[in-house]
């Protein structure tokens, strides 16, 4: 018998198989949030290992979900009941397996007041320097001008080795808007995307990233630029006095930058830096953390210049053509969660000019970190 599932906890491990017992974390393939949608069949008794206990349901992928955690919306007929007696009876359309229900991250984002999220983001704008961008359907009423750093032109579309979807991704967690059942909202849907482009066929150099910062710090209206990039130590500290004087100017125009610091391990004191640019102090620096890493530092002290933690997950946004979609993890992803959630308090409180305001205001709603990680989508002090 097969089922209209909808996901009621905050968030939801889906497996490859039903565990003997829980925890269980080998089999985990993903996370899938509230109010996801799908259609499953119930796994019988007979088809559970020994040991298992609940209610399972299997998707039409294979994976595995604990029912517990789920809502049954409504049954579907199976093909040998959908035998109709009279031909003016209707029989109920199975509801098409790739119908879900609209991803909002502006909804699903914890610990922030709901005044903040309210005004959307509406008319922040925010340069995020990627790998390219494409015309999404999710995106286009939101990305407000393109700029190519690598060559100085307006094209911004992927080429070569460029990653065809992190840009898009990105943009996507941040501003995406649709009115699509199975679309995507991100954190601010009413921000404004300026989309800059500095991958040159899959590599990120220094110079190309800091004519992207010129571009968008000299642009009027900008108040964050989001850097969900990082370049490696030995290309970056040649430039390094060039990019201190481009975040200089950034803070005194108000400007708040936002930059991927990294995942588990390499957030601890222990490591000299983060990864740059976002081991340089003026960054708003973020970066991911799993259960696992948890296990293994149940007090961990986290780098001098690491502002914020949020749990690793993949999360569904925008993918390198028109109208598809795909996931994006790692700290890549938290930077643009927190972009999103600094367009929705500046848009908020449109009074911040500086960054130290900014972290006391936002500061003041989050949580401390745990030795536990939450499944939802919630941003923590380091």
């Amino acid at each position: 018998m097969m089922y209209r599932l909808q996901v009621k906890a905050n968030a939801l491990n889906k497996r490859k198989r039903i565990p003997p017992s829980l925890p269980d974390n080998d089999w985990i393939a993903g996370v899938v949030l509230k109010d996801f949608s799908f259609v499953g069949e119930r796994v019988l008794p007979a088809d559970m290992p020994n040991g298992a206990t609940g209610k399972w349901y299997k998707d039409r992928d294979g994976y595995y979900y604990l029912g517990e955690w789920l809502m049954e919306i409504e049954e579907l007929l199976t093909p040998e009941l959908a035998v109709v007696a009279e031909p003016r009876v209707e029989i109920p359309e199975a509801v098409p397996e790739e119908v879900i229900v609209q991803t909002n991250y502006n909804e699903l984002l914890q610990h922030i007041p709901t005044e903040w999220k309210l005004t959307r983001g509406k008319n922040v704008k925010i340069a995020v320097l990627d790998s390219g961008f494409i015309l999404h359907n999710d995106l286009k009423n939101n990305i407000v001008e393109t700029f190519n750093a690598v060559n100085n032109t307006t094209d911004v579309k992927p080429s070569g080795a460029d990653n065809a979807n992190h840009g898009n991704n990105v943009a996507g967690l941040i501003a995406a808007s649709t009115s699509l059942i199975n679309g995507v909202k991100g954190i601010a849907p009413e921000s404004q995307i300026i989309a800059i482009k500095v991958s040159n066929n899959g590599f990120i150099r220094s110079e190309h990233v800091l004519n992207g910062l010129k571009f968008a710090i000299n642009k009027i209206g900008v108040r964050i630029i989001n850097l969900s990039i990082s370049i490696a130590e030995a290309k970056y500290k040649p430039f390094q006095n060039q990019f201190l004087e481009l975040f200089e100017t950034a803070k005194n125009k108000g400007i708040l930058i936002v930059a991927s610091a990294g995942n588990n391990d390499g957030l601890l004191d222990a490591e000299p830096n983060l990864l740059f640019p976002a081991n340089e102090e003026y960054c708003l620096s973020i970066g991911t953390i799993n259960e696992e890493f948890m296990d293994d530092n149940t007090t961990p002290k986290y780098h001098q210049h690491l502002n914020y933690i949020i749990r690793n997950q993949s999360l569904k946004s925008c993918a390198g053509s028109a109208n598809t979609y795909s996931t994006i993890n790692n700290s890549s992803m938290a930077a643009g969660i927190l972009s999103g959630t600094v367009a929705l308090l500046l848009s908020h409180d449109q009074g911040i000019s500086d960054k130290q305001t900014f972290v006391n205001q936002l500061n003041s709603q989050l949580e401390k970190i745990s030795n536990s990680i939450p499944l939802n989508l919630s941003i923590y002090k380091a």
